[in-house]
């Protein structure tokens, strides 16, 4: 997960760049350049939003996300035993479950929404 959100921290940067320079600029470009920069701009703002989002699901304490190792590192030993075995059984149809139903979607959208503002200035 830190991966994920390194990622998207060092590419909010020129993100917020181009942001900046479209805004002050956009109208006196030529229309190739004013086109590429903007292609370039959504690309990398895409990006961000996915890798903001991966560091997010990669938290989450279900099996096989990251998650649910640090959650069971934390646990005494006995419960922890418990929560992998639990894991390693159901966690896949778990997630898969949770995901495609979209119960999870008013909990993450918020915190996914609030990174990435956070990280573009917004």
């Amino acid at each position: 997960p830190v991966m994920s959100l390194l990622g998207a921290v060092l590419l909010s940067i020129p993100a917020r760049i181009l942001l900046a320079y479209l805004t002050e600029n956009g109208g006196s470009l030529p229309e190739g350049v004013l086109l590429a920069l903007i292609v370039t701009f959504v690309i990398t703002v895409l990006t961000v939003l996915i890798s903001v989002s991966l560091f997010v699901f990669n938290l989450l304490p279900i099996s096989p996300m990251d998650g649910a190792h640090v959650l069971a590192s934390i646990l005494p030993p006995d419960l922890a035993t418990v929560y992998v075995r639990v894991m390693k059984r159901y966690g896949t149809l778990l997630f898969l479950g949770l995901i495609g139903s979209g119960v999870l979607t008013p909990y993450l959208e918020p915190i996914i929404v609030g990174i990435f503002r956070f990280l573009m200035g917004l």
